[in-house]
């Protein structure tokens, strides 16, 4: 608390530069003037509830008189830069009301005041004809300030951290919170690797220390521990519960023990015998009288009741949705629940590298929770309004202009971040290794594309009453082919000596360094780890099987394990191996988001080797069509058809090529359904 005398003085100096100039504000009086403001709001105790850093009037930073006269003035302006700037901010709106100032300027730092001419009273303006116009206007400015300033490389170095401890947090991080402190609600759509765990973590952090605000925070299974968990390190006093089955008794019980020594309490008693003194159950709930916040993975959420009793016993006040993604399917059970849950809080936040891998209309579902007054029509009238169905029944823009106003729309309330804009990474090295089929695999190949031809020749032009191809005519069986790894046309299993013989290979030009090697089949994983093993080296997976996926995550990432063979869906989140600078790819993923978010499990923030990405593509196979095509919108039509015509290759004739090429979409439908199932 300041002292009365100064609180005295200053006002005795406004009162004076009132009576001296009614109709302008001297730098000096303005600077009084809000060291008064600033001293009333202390008085009050109500300094807890400014959070924001003032962006109008400290144009230049370390440069204005502004910021000199605080930093000489700690016994008028207090010891908190953050909160006494939010105040001044006030100050100066207060000043604008009472037409001592006008904002002469607007640069990217924010906007310059002038000292106003004329009377005390208000300058009136003529209000805008749409005021809501106006304000979205207004919004949208400031997110694009934002941009402008990351990327032009500005430090942001008003945004500090002081939760964060071991590290700092990045200018585009600093950006993040930028947002956060302005708008309760918010998408951030930053690339994968660029440290989106924390930044939100600090944003948390701060809401949490003025305002106690509790957060619920929704995110994949994996990346409860391999990113929050882990991350969470740097903010050691933030605490964060974990609800998830793949946490222990055990783990749960070192976290109570950790935080009643904190709160200085005694830990849990033990038991002569060793048994536990408590049952799971209980220990959650007193470990939920001592949390922050709470960490759940979306399926939790599904069971309405379960929802309700985490809500009402944690008492969260705002939601994070990590990788959210997994709403962009808008009738989706999870989808229409976090929806539901998202009304009720007071701050929502977004965030995801690749929020709508398929189409823009899966922006839809992920902004009306952020924006839900700019986003009030229906679903429907969104789609019929902006899109329209064009070849193959995708859903492209009406026009250029419907183009424009989603993404304006957008805009309003989110921000794309690349990491190209923002982090100073090593290069990226990718190298395509052609493998050639051996003859026995080229034949089974040839045979499955001759059947998948002939079933969509016979299947155009009649009733479709079944969306399955044959079990030898079937996109993914080429794809397993491809692989090295299948079932015969006997359901004799094979393993191709050409696949096999590359991939090894390549691990041994690897030498000793660590190597992740991406498969998109279970049998394919299972039969790489076998050999691997054989051969004496250390070996764990990530896949739809694997028993203790944190555990192998854990081994890989502190280096104790050499290798780790994964599925690029099971790891497709949040997952750093920044130790790791080498991944393999023995058989490609049909989807472009899957091959992007493994792509980056090692090109993130913290790596500093150039990163080699080694593809084997069998020849003339689809595994060279998908390659080509990774990152094309159209992907699935794209490679159905440069399949049809390479299959040519394989003896099949020309005419029968071409009736393949114009079946109706409805049969290309069928043919490329389910070409990522794990067979």
């Amino acid at each position: 608390m300041l002292k009365d005398e100064t609180n005295t003085s200053c006002e005795k100096k406004i009162s004076a530069a009132d009576a001296k100039t009614k109709n302008a504000l001297t730098r000096n009086d303005l600077l009084v003037y809000l060291a008064v403001g600033y001293i009333e709001a202390e008085r009050r105790a109500e300094m807890p509830a400014y959070a924001q850093i003032v962006r109008r009037f400290l144009v230049g930073m370390k440069e204005s008189a502004f910021y000199e006269f605080f930093s000489k003035h700690p016994d008028v302006c207090g010891q908190n830069r953050r909160i006494t700037f939010h105040k001044v901010e006030e100050s100066l709106d207060k000043l604008c009301k009472k037409g001592l100032l006008i904002v002469s300027k607007t640069g990217r730092r924010g906007n310059v005041y002038s000292v106003a001419k004329g009377s005390i009273r208000p300058t009136v303006k003529k209000a805008p004809e749409n005021k809501k116009e106006s304000a979205q206007e207004s919004e949208t400015s400031f997110v694009q300030e934002i941009r402008q300033r990351i990327q032009t490389n500005d430090s942001f170095c008003e945004y500090s951290s002081p939760d964060i401890q071991g590290t700092e947090l990045m200018a585009h991080q600093r950006a993040g919170v930028a947002l956060a402190e302005k708008y309760d609600r918010f998408a951030f759509f930053y690339d994968t690797g660029t440290g989106k765990t924390m930044m939100t973590l600090s944003i948390i952090a701060e809401r949490y220390r003025l305002s106690g605000t509790r957060f619920l925070i929704v995110a994949p299974k994996p990346l409860i521990k391999s990113a929050w968990l882990s991350d969470k390190e740097f903010f050691p006093h933030v605490r964060i519960l974990p609800i998830s089955a793949n946490i222990s008794f055990t783990e749960y019980k070192a976290l109570y023990n950790r935080w009643a020594k904190e709160d200085g309490e005694p830990p849990l008693p033990e038991s002569s015998s060793g048994a536990n003194v408590i049952d799971e159950h209980s220990l959650i709930r007193m470990l939920a009288r001592m949390t922050h916040h709470v960490i759940v993975n979306a399926e939790q959420l599904l069971v309405v009741n379960r929802t309700q009793e985490i809500l009402q016993t944690y008492g969260v006040r705002g939601m994070i949705v990590d990788e959210s993604a997994i709403i962009k399917n808008y009738a989706t059970k999870t989808a229409r629940r976090i929806r539901t849950i998202a009304k009720q809080m007071e701050y929502v936040y977004l965030l995801s590298g690749k929020p709508a891998p398929n189409s823009p209309l899966e922006y839809f579902s992920q902004m009306r929770i952020v924006d839900p007054v700019l986003f009030r029509m229906s679903f429907d009238s969104f789609k019929d309004q902006y899109f329209t169905e064009r070849g193959n029944r995708k859903l492209t823009f009406k026009s250029r202009k419907a183009e424009r106003e989603v993404s304006q729309m957008i805009g309003m309330r989110s921000i794309f971040v690349k990491k190209e804009e923002c982090l100073d990474l090593p290069d990226e090295v990718d190298v395509r290794i052609p493998v050639e089929m051996d003859e026995r695999s080229c034949n089974f190949y040839a045979q499955v594309m001759q059947n998948i031809i002939t079933e969509i020749v016979d299947m155009d032009g009649k009733p479709i009453h079944t969306g399955r191809m044959g079990r030898l005519a079937r996109i993914t069986k080429l794809r397993e082919i491809a692989s090295g790894f299948y079932l015969d046309e006997k359901d004799r299993f094979y393993i191709s000596p050409s696949k096999m013989s590359a991939l090894m290979l390549i691990l041994d030009e690897i030498g000793d360094n660590q190597a992740l090697i991406w498969c998109n089949f279970q049998f394919e994983i299972e039969i790489i780890e076998k050999e691997l093993k054989k051969r004496g080296f250390s070996v764990v997976t990530g896949y739809g099987k694997t028993k203790r996926l944190d555990e192998s995550i854990r081994l890989f990432k502190s280096g104790k394990v050499q290798y780790m063979i994964a599925h690029p869906k099971t790891l497709k989140y949040g997952v750093t191996f920044t130790s790791c600078h080498y991944a393999v790819y023995n058989s490609l993923s049909y989807s472009f988001e899957d091959y992007y978010q493994s792509h980056d499990r090692i090109y993130r923030a913290g790596q500093k080797n150039n990163c080699f990405y080694y593809h084997l593509l069998s020849e003339n196979s689809i595994d060279e069509v998908i390659y080509k095509n990774i990152g094309n919108k159209n992907m699935t039509s794209k490679v159905f058809e440069q399949l049809i015509k390479s299959s040519g290759k394989f003896g099949l004739r020309k005419e029968e090529i071409e009736r393949a090429l114009h079946v109706s979409p409805e049969v290309v439908s069928v043919a490329t359904a389910a070409v990522n199932v794990e067979q």
